[in-house]
């Protein structure tokens, strides 16, 4: 593998794999001046990268247009199951198997109280998504 570091070019052997996060490190950075913003730039394209696998799969679980509805109510807080069939217009027998889907995959928690289960998503990180995809999409219909 050939790296160009300053003015010239030079062979590095690659060691084991785990190596490799660190070889692409330096790969961008000024090793003469060992400039740290070159550093800092690398250092987040290799998170973003180990993130990348992360985000696609949680955006797979959540390309389904009833998960979409189901999670933008919950969203906006706890809600019932009998909530949830009346704001998504679906059948209960379908609300209730992708719901057990969605708890079954860490998206939502449910909790008993007497006779009515409540749902509220799980990672608030995708609470914060929900409520950015309402802004950009549904809030920019309504300006």
């Amino acid at each position: 593998m050939i790296f160009c570091l300053n003015n010239g070019a030079r062979k590095l052997r690659m060691g084991p794999k785990k190596d490799l996060q660190h070889i692409h490190i330096f790969k961008y950075m000024n090793i003469k001046t060992g400039n740290p913003m070159a550093a800092n730039l690398t250092t987040d394209a290799v998170m973003l990268s180990q993130k990348a696998d992360e985000v696609s799969d949680l955006l797979k679980l959540l390309a389904h247009p009833l998960r979409m509805r189901l999670l933008c109510q919950l969203a906006q807080g706890e809600s019932s199951v009998g909530e949830l069939i009346e704001s998504c217009q679906a059948p209960q027998p379908t609300i209730s198997q992708v719901l057990a889907k969605m708890k079954s995959e860490g998206l939502v928690t449910a909790r008993r109280e007497g006779r009515f289960i409540y749902y509220q998503i799980e990672d608030p990180r995708i609470g914060k998504l929900m409520r950015s995809l309402k802004r950009i999409f549904c809030d920019e219909q309504e300006a």
